[in-house]
């Protein structure tokens, strides 16, 4: 029968789950400063300005041409 030693896999549990929390730390981080940007860069004379970032957010990347390999123009 074989016995493990279970101490020495502590260190590994809390090394993956520092570096999870360091990965949704930045993540989150991201994509506060990319909603920042996108709140600041949007049209806000209009007083449904919040719907257009949500139109943007949700719904442009579907219609960008560039994503579907057809050049600018």
């Amino acid at each position: 029968m074989v016995v493990i030693d279970l101490g020495s896999f502590l260190g590994v549990g809390m090394v993956l789950m520092q570096l999870l929390r360091l990965l949704t730390v930045v993540t989150l981080g991201s994509l506060a400063a990319s909603y920042g940007i996108l709140v600041w860069r949007v049209d806000k004379r209009g007083v449904y300005f919040a719907f257009k970032c949500a139109w943007y957010t949700l719904f442009d990347p579907l219609h960008r041409p560039y994503l579907h390999g057809v050049p600018n123009s």
